[in-house]
């Protein structure tokens, strides 16, 4: 089988949740750093903006680099929180060492973009594993600025 073909059948697992297949397709030789999409999002990204704990660990056992970044540097960690859905999942790349404070091309962080997409339990767990508030993306804001902007009372109170 081709590696385009594995490629397509690895983002497809990982897309869909099926994380039974991951290690059958990864097993075909298939690089766990190998850019899934046009976007260069790796395995690992794709599970972690599905919110996919079970895959996130998949990628990780077999030496998936939790601070690999895509094309705009986004992290897993950034993924996982814009999802938030899955405060576990950001438990875990933090305890399998994520920075916490990473920023993307634009500047942006975990925290703002758990902020932006208004997950406010995303935001919490990433303030109590050390998320620094102050950071400052492209545009001169930080994750107070996007907290204020966001209106949400629960997200506001965690800067209080």
């Amino acid at each position: 089988m081709s590696d385009k073909k594995n490629k397509l059948l690895l983002w497809k697992a990982t897309e869909t949740g099926k994380p039974d297949l991951i290690p059958k397709i990864l097993a075909k030789g298939i690089s766990i750093d190998e850019p899934l999409t046009d976007a260069g999002m790796v395995g690992l990204h794709l599970a972690c903006a599905q919110g996919d704990l079970a895959s996130a660990t998949i990628f990780v056992d077999n030496g998936a680099d939790v601070n690999s970044t895509d094309n705009v540097s986004r992290t897993p960690l950034h993924f996982a929180a814009a999802n938030g859905k899955n405060i576990d999942l950001i438990d875990f790349l933090v305890s399998k060492g994520a920075n916490v404070n990473s920023q993307s091309t634009g500047g942006d962080t975990p925290l703002m973009k758990a902020i932006m997409f208004d997950n406010t339990e995303a935001a919490k767990s990433l303030i109590d594993h050390g998320a620094d508030k102050t950071i400052e993306n492209a545009n001169g804001r930080n994750a107070i600025n996007f907290a204020e902007a966001s209106r949400n009372q629960d997200i506001i109170s965690l800067f209080e």
